[in-house]
């Protein structure tokens, strides 16, 4: 075995070691706040520390190509990271942590591959952050999480429960007028199968959105 090979073998261990260190210790902290079930209001800031860490960020660089090709895998903590900072961030911030986590490449890349049943939690956190956003933002919310395909990619795979769930929560105070709006021009919206599932589930949690599954 030649000599540079070893070389990279060895910087490539340490930068996986370094990086699932600064993961682990940061996600440690998310994990405590969200399991103290209340609004923390230095969530946002944890978070961003987390994805903007420069040794987790060099991991991600180093390896695009093999987690591109599905090789390697991201670290699970910072999907479960995102999912749990959504339940326990304040009403002010929402829509700013949104635009935190769909902005940063880490933090996207680490959520679309999670595996299918943390994906189905990370969708129950896009609803609890639909949720406690405030009225006049909701829509600005849904704008945020269309951006690098983000709630599309989510979307694709998800239940049409689950997709029915968080447009619902979502929309509820808007009128009815702007929702349908909203829905002809939402690239999300568009993804989602329109079938005989997604309108039993529209019937059983906001019937207004029933015309926006077209003809």
């Amino acid at each position: 075995m030649e000599l540079p090979f070893l070389i990279k073998r060895i910087w490539y261990n340490t930068l996986f070691v370094e990086a699932c260190k600064n993961i682990h210790a940061i996600s440690g902290e998310i994990k405590t706040k969200y399991h103290r079930h209340e609004v923390s209001p230095d969530i946002l800031s944890t978070y961003k520390t987390l994805i903007d860490n420069p040794s987790v960020n060099k991991f991600y660089n180093v390896f695009a190509t093999e987690i591109a090709a599905g090789q390697l895998s991201p670290p699970w903590y910072i999907g479960a990271s995102f999912a749990r900072a959504a339940m326990v961030v304040s009403k002010t911030e929402v829509v700013s942590f949104a635009t935190i986590a769909v902005g940063n490449k880490v933090s996207r890349i680490s959520i679309f591959r999670l595996e299918a049943g943390d994906a189905l939690w990370v969708i129950n956190s896009l609803t609890s952050l639909a949720e406690n956003c405030p009225l006049s933002q909701k829509l600005k919310l849904l704008s945020v999480f269309e951006k690098h395909s983000f709630l599309q990619t989510l979307l694709k795979d998800a239940s049409v429960e689950s997709a029915a769930k968080f447009f619902s929560t979502l929309l509820v105070g808007i009128d009815e007028d702007t929702v349908l709006s909203a829905l002809r021009y939402s690239p999300a919206w568009e993804s989602i199968r329109k079938n005989t599932a997604l309108r039993d589930a529209l019937i059983d949690q906001d019937q207004r959105l029933l015309p926006a599954m077209g003809t």
